[in-house]
């Protein structure tokens, strides 16, 4: 999946907490993008990359091209049941923890790294596009 270049309205359902976080220099962070924070401890786009740790869903478009770390926030849904774009998705990962494989998009556990939980495939649709439910306080990343 390509990594997104501009906000996607996502489909949800019981959109949860909002909270904000500091963003990266030189970033943009899209709506309806995957969000981590880095080793530093600032949003990005979400990828593969063992030492980020998945926060959440964009709620809005922030744009820091220009600024410095943390000049700008973005908020992000940080529980809820979201249709996100999947890779290789089957019906038999429903009830499993799928991973970032970008910022716009999930694969179950059977890759390359895999490194960056998202959240459980609660509703299989077809190996791009599945129903998954986020909270991150049962992956143990935000505290309440």
């Amino acid at each position: 999946m390509a990594a997104l270049t501009a906000d996607l309205e996502l489909e949800m359902r019981g959109a949860g907490k909002i909270r904000s976080f500091d963003v990266t220099a030189n970033d943009t962070i899209y709506k309806g993008s995957l969000v981590s924070i880095d080793t530093d401890g600032f949003a990005l786009p979400s990828t593969d990359t063992a030492a980020y740790r998945f926060v959440g869903i964009a709620v809005e478009q922030a744009d820091n091209t220009g600024g410095s770390d943390g000049d700008i926030e973005v908020k992000v849904y940080t529980e809820g049941c979201f249709k996100l774009t999947g890779v290789s998705l089957a019906q038999a990962n429903v009830g499993t923890i799928l991973y970032v494989n970008d910022d716009n998009s999930v694969e179950d556990g059977t890759g390359a790294a895999q490194d960056c939980a998202v959240g459980m495939l609660v509703k299989y649709i077809s190996a791009t596009s599945g129903w998954v439910e986020i909270n991150h306080r049962a992956l143990g990343v935000v505290s309440a």
